[in-house]
């Protein structure tokens, strides 16, 4: 018996010894600085990225759209702990109906999806699901996948480079998100709205008339970017729904959306 507790022991202490030999020869530091690098990278995209679309397209600039945008979307940031310093959202004049997010915590709307939208609801969903993108890096994650982490780390010392943001452009605005980071941002969309008392099924049902509808619209009108499978998608989320809590939600018709909707139909 004492034989084998010794053996036993002598194991233990190689196992306990083999680790911190495994541990020794990481470099904690390179891990850290590859984490700065990566925020440097997302920095310098995210800046490059918002230039181009300022360059292709026609950008809001009202301090009262900006207002408008903040009073409708206070209840989604505050309620969630949101804060309107990390998360910007800036809104651009196309036809396209889309709304997306770009490196830099920024979401861009295109006035053709708030004009498609037909309630303030349906609106706050879109945002929802673009701030759930942010917050869990699917943008990072889906622009390494089609450019490759190695192209973007060799940016953080370059100058603009207008074809290579071109690239970044079209990734994000018409390269749809792999089903898995969908469904993970459709969920936290929810759970967002929910605890923001805004009735989901404005999201719900905004995904059910991009399936019903956007097939009978020119296709430079269609939504391009983070959408397919939309019936799938809302059918998922209203089971998801059904398992959760009941709660009856007032509906909601600012002033400031009602501004917002006329602003962008002149």
């Amino acid at each position: 018996m004492k034989q084998k507790f010794f053996i036993h022991l002598f194991l233990f202490f190689m196992v306990l010894f083999g680790l911190w030999f495994i541990l020794s020869q990481i470099d904690f530091r390179k891990i850290m600085k590859a984490e700065e690098r990566i925020e440097q990278m997302e920095e310098k995209i995210g800046k490059w990225t918002f230039r181009y679309f300022q360059t292709e397209y026609d950008q809001f600039e009202e301090k009262r759209l900006d207002t408008l945008v903040a009073n409708i979307t206070r209840d989604l940031f505050e309620n969630n702990k949101f804060q309107n310093e990390e998360i910007q959202i800036f809104v651009f004049e196309s036809e396209e109906i889309n709304a997306f997010a770009i490196p830099g915590k920024k979401i861009i709307v295109f006035s053709g999806l708030i004009n498609f939208t037909q309630s303030e609801e349906e609106f706050l969903g879109v945002i929802a699901h673009e701030i759930a993108h942010i917050e869990e890096n699917h943008v990072t994650k889906k622009i390494s996948k089609e450019i490759g982490l190695s192209t973007l780390y060799a940016l953080i010392f370059a100058s603009y480079q207008f074809d290579i943001v071109k690239e970044i452009a079209r990734t994000i605005t018409s390269t749809a998100y792999d089903r898995s980071m969908e469904k993970e941002a459709d969920g936290l969309a929810l759970n967002y709205l929910i605890e923001a008392n805004i009735d989901p099924m404005g999201y719900i049902n905004l995904l059910t008339r991009f399936a019903e509808e956007l097939d009978n619209l020119p296709k430079e009108l269609r939504l391009l970017s983070t959408h397919p499978d939309s019936f799938e998608r809302s059918e998922i989320l209203r089971e998801s729904l059904e398992k959760k809590t009941p709660a009856s939600y007032q509906k909601r018709e600012t002033e400031s959306w009602q501004e917002m909707k006329a602003l962008m139909s002149l």
